[in-house]
């Protein structure tokens, strides 16, 4: 199977780690991937395409924004050659821009390939005219919980037929409880015994920061010794500064900036993981990867979450208010068993191995492709 990703993005954010998760899953199975980004500005996707072993077309810019009708066009002839000449079998879309685009590559083409998008975030949910018109007029569509495939069908009148169900995953094999916890423990001046409690998301408007740390405010009365971790940059970070500084809090309130290789270990640190708000993944990949890490998430319904996250038992859910979220991060820090739970339900669960196969499992179907 040769599957054509069209990606209209050039950072490496939202859902890009989740779809190239899939494409280099499926070209380990023996399939073809070609991948498609946006390259004018240069970002920071392209060594990570690289390093998957996907192939790329350099000539095509993807420009995403501005009106280039000149580079549109090119582009369009060259994709539309390439499909025909290399006998792409499925096209896999994932942002509006590249979904338009998408359909109009395959316009008028004679036995073109299979049309699908995946849609990441439930704001691309809403019964909007422009949605409408691409969603009905699309092969498939893929969402990640029986929740978002219910709204479709309800709020488009889309045939259930063409809607599949892809769960999200976690890489468990990098996220998974490491001895480094202890080093950033270290980093805080925090002891063993005393509870981190962090939110890693970037820090801006609907992340919940401020909830966070009004939360923590009340459960510190009973917690002396703990501790609040922002974990992540973002445009909000100067005035949330500026309000614990302001605050009675500010010498357990922490900011640990953007983390990458030592994600895990920040995560395997922490006693609680807060999710508070979907961001730009709804599969809220912030709570999968510190369940991974053996960390128990106290969260909103978000996104997908109420099909990953079990109440009660890997974390707990809770209601938009300070006293709701006071309430969960204390049940949990009451119940240190559900670490362990959390871990092993990402394992059992959440594997990326399930999720490349299950992904497998619809393309074919879409393509009619027995076997590679």
């Amino acid at each position: 199977m040769h599957l054509l990703v069209l990606f209209a993005q050039h950072h490496w954010t939202g859902p890009a780690e989740p779809v190239l998760q899939i494409a280099r899953g499926l070209r380990e199975r023996g399939h073809r991937i070609t991948w498609i980004y946006t390259r004018v500005p240069p970002g920071h996707l392209a060594p990570r395409i690289a390093e998957a072993g996907l192939g790329e077309l350099p000539e095509i810019a993807f420009r995403r924004k501005g009106f280039h009708p000149v580079s549109w066009w090119r582009d369009r002839r060259r994709l539309r050659r390439f499909i025909r000449e290399q006998r792409v079998d499925l096209v896999f879309c994932h942002h509006s821009h590249d979904h338009w685009f998408g359909r109009e590559i395959l316009r008028g083409l004679a036995d073109p390939p299979v049309l699908v998008r995946q849609i990441h975030e439930s704001r691309q949910l809403r019964p909007q005219a422009a949605y409408r018109f691409l969603y009905r007029r699309t092969d498939a569509l893929i969402v990640a919980s029986q929740r978002w495939k219910q709204a479709l069908l309800d709020r488009f009148g889309i045939d259930a037929s063409r809607v599949f169900v892809l769960p999200p995953a976690v890489d468990t094999a990098r996220f998974k409880p490491v001895p480094e916890a202890s080093a950033i423990r270290a980093e805080i001046g925090a002891a063993f015994a005393q509870p981190l409690i962090g939110l890693v998301s970037r820090i801006k408007t609907g992340r919940g920061h401020e909830l966070a740390l009004e939360a923590f405010g009340l459960v510190s009365r009973e917690h002396p010794g703990a501790r609040l971790l922002f974990v992540g940059r973002g445009e909000g970070r100067a005035e949330l500064e500026e309000r614990v500084r302001q605050s009675a809090l500010a010498e357990r309130v922490h900011f640990l900036g953007y983390r990458s290789d030592d994600l895990p270990a920040v995560y395997a640190a922490l006693n609680v993981s807060l999710l508070l708000g979907e961001g730009s993944d709804g599969s809220c990949r912030a709570a999968l990867e510190a369940m991974a890490c053996g960390t128990p998430v106290v969260a909103l319904p978000v996104g997908t979450l109420p099909e990953s996250l079990i109440d009660g038992v890997t974390g707990r859910f809770v209601e938009g208010t300070v006293a709701s979220l006071a309430a969960g991060i204390r049940d949990v820090l009451a119940h240190p068993e559900m670490g362990e739970a959390a871990r092993r339900h990402a394992e059992s669960a959440l594997a990326i191995t399930r999720r490349v196969a299950r992904a497998e499992e619809i393309f074919l179907e879409l393509t009619g492709i027995r076997g590679v």
